[in-house]
């Protein structure tokens, strides 16, 4: 999907703003409410319930990770709802099924991760001038690429998991891991570009 050039500049801001302001922080509210539900009364769940909160609580710790840096971005595009808004509603959907311990939750924790790899392919999340295109400079590229690995990482976590019959630690182990490779690669990235940037203009 690519936005139209004809579109009225404010329509896509202020769903910007919908998503950034109301529809995230209710989201991370929402499974902040599930975890602490799942934490006071478990209801029996046995050996699950330790993988299932820290699948819950890493879910948390991403959608604050990723409030804080769209609030620090200052060129982010005005399309990025198109990727949020679906991504959002993926990750709720995980948060109450790992909630209610249902055997399908893993699958929408593999339509987030989808949806992740697919908006980093195409610059959903990219500043101005680069969002929504494919072809870009070798820069912004390489750090599309590398985004698209880390949650690539987390597919491949949970296929494995699969494989060894192990559905919840395989999820919380799947959302914890990009959470922590994306916080270890983050300043990385920054200080790579910063200095991309340095020497272009000399």
């Amino acid at each position: 999907m690519h936005p139209h050039p004809h579109t009225a500049p404010n329509e896509p801001r202020r769903l910007n703003a919908l998503v950034h302001s109301v529809i995230w922080p209710a989201v991370a509210g929402s499974i902040l409410w599930t975890l602490l539900q799942l934490a006071i009364d478990p209801r029996n769940s046995g050996p699950s319930l330790w993988p299932r909160c820290l699948a819950l609580l890493s879910v948390g710790v991403y959608l604050a990770v990723d409030w804080v840096s769209t609030e620090a971005a200052t060129t982010i595009n005005a399309f990025y709802w198109v990727a949020d808004i679906p991504l959002a509603a993926s990750l709720s959907i995980f948060a109450i099924a790992t909630q209610f311990n249902v055997p399908w939750a893993g699958w929408w924790l593999v339509a987030a991760f989808g949806i992740a790899i697919i908006g980093h392919l195409v610059g959903a999340w990219d500043p101005n001038g680069s969002g929504w295109h494919l072809w870009v400079d070798g820069k912004r590229f390489g750090v599309r690429a590398t985004l698209t690995t880390i949650n690539a990482l987390g597919i491949g976590v949970l296929l494995v998991g699969t494989s060894a019959k192990e559905p919840y630690w395989s999820r919380s182990l799947a959302i914890a891991l990009v959470v922590v490779v994306y916080l270890t690669w983050n300043p990385v990235a920054k200080k790579w570009l910063a200095g991309r940037a340095a020497r272009s203009q000399r």
